[in-house]
Order: C-alpha cells, then structure tokens, then sequence
C-alpha cells in the first residue's frame, strides 16, 4: 500500500496514477489510503480524470460495514467546496 500511495502522490504519469488509484481500490481500506485519496482529490494540479477515479475510489472504501469513511470524507469534501455556508 504504501508504495501506491507514493506512486499516487509524486508520480505525474496519468496513467500510472489511475493504476495506483485502481490498485488501492482493491487493498484492504487504511486510513492512510482514505487520506492520500482524499488529497489527490482536492490538488488542483492533478488531471481531471485521476481527481475523478479518487472520488469514485472513496466512495467505495469502508473499513467497517458499520463506518463508511470515504464516503463521509467525499461529502465533507463537497461542502468545503460547493456548499452554501
């Protein structure tokens, strides 16, 4: 995980970038995975595709069936940005 999560932060290869994103999806969910999804998600200079896999990549992780993390992060990502105040 952490390799990918390196690979996502400092490489600027699109390609390599969503193939870091689709690995993560696939790891057992870590709070450094939500967190490093979550920043690729908010940098302006990341392309729009790979801010795109981010989000959907946190939509999906849940550590637990009880907590849905990166879905709560998603939202509070919204309203920091979109929502009225």
């Amino acid at each position: 995980d952490y390799m990918l999560i390196e690979q996502l932060k400092n490489d600027r290869d699109v390609v390599a970038q969503t193939e870091a994103i689709h690995l993560l999806m696939r790891a057992p969910p870590t709070a450094g995975i939500v967190e490093a999804l979550e920043k690729v998600l908010g940098d302006q200079k990341c392309f729009y595709q790979v801010r795109k896999e981010a989000a959907s990549a946190l939509c999906g992780i849940a550590p637990t069936p009880d907590t849905h993390l990166g879905g709560l992060r998603l939202i509070s990502f919204y309203n920091k940005g979109f929502a009225l105040q």
